[in-house]
């Protein structure tokens, strides 16, 4: 079975898009190629939904690097600018030792500055909403939100009552929305399942869409040289010491199952 979208002219001048899937016909030798039925579905209103998804999560993801850009440049860059002042003042070895002493203490005082800034800075990285409910309630809120658009269907169920590092648990928090985006930019899925188990000494993420699914080696191999989607999140794995397996066609759709 093959699978293809594309859009469609109306009779009414409306615009569709259709999800067509396609199944060849064989005779009992399985050589002849007899015919092609061909089914198609009308997915318009899904794909408006999964577009309204995805604007408003890169508009949310636009603002983060505004906000990360502009604290970096006021807070971080005027501390670095100062600081730079400082030393040149010093450098230049017109000033009395007193004024250069204190000229190095007022730099001193601007590098603690500058290190309490970055510090604030990398903790307004991580997502608040771990910080304030948890791994399981955030993953829950995030599906949440996107069922309530009707686009897709997403269910979760954890396992998991003991606390476990923040570390870890933003990473998984991170790679659980990257594979649900993905979904929703390029499978044409309409279900989502998403279990999160703790074993022992293993945890257990199975992620499992029903879209038509890619070729794994293939977008691999492409990503390796900017690092990011499927490669990002495989990255992110390797840096717990853990393992991600990519199971993805167009009949089956796409399942990972990550061990870490």
């Amino acid at each position: 079975m093959e699978s293809i979208e594309n859009s469609v002219l109306c009779k009414n001048g409306n615009l569709k898009t259709v999800l067509w899937n396609s199944s060849n016909i064989y005779d009992k030798d399985y050589v002849n190629h007899l015919a092609t039925i061909a089914q198609g579905q009308d997915i318009t209103e899904r794909k408006q939904a999964q577009e309204k998804i995805l604007k408003t999560i890169i508009e949310t993801e636009e603002k983060e690097r505004a906000r990360f850009a502009k604290d970096l440049h006021d807070g971080l860059g005027t501390l670095l600018s100062s600081i730079n002042i400082y030393l040149s003042l010093i450098k230049s070895g017109n000033i009395e030792e007193t004024e250069k002493q204190n000229m190095i203490n007022f730099a001193k005082g601007l590098i603690g500055e500058a290190i309490l800034n970055t510090k604030e800075i990398a903790n307004n990285l991580k997502p608040n909403i771990i910080n304030r409910f948890g791994l399981i309630s955030s993953i829950k809120s995030f599906c949440e939100k996107i069922n309530k658009t009707g686009a897709i269907n997403i269910s979760f169920y954890s396992d998991i009552k003991n606390e476990i590092k923040k570390e870890l648990e933003v990473t998984l928090f991170m790679i659980t929305k990257e594979l649900i985006n993905n979904t929703l930019k390029h499978a044409s899925a309409c279900n989502i399942n998403i279990n999160l188990i703790y074993n022992g000494d293993l945890l257990t993420l199975t992620y499992k869409d029903n879209g038509i699914g890619f070729d794994t080696n293939k977008i691999i191999n492409q990503e390796e040289t900017n690092g990011m989607g499927i490669q990002n999140i495989i990255s992110r794995i390797k840096a717990l010491n853990g393992t991600c397996k990519m199971e993805s066609n167009n009949e089956d759709g796409t399942k990972v199952i990550i061990e870490i």
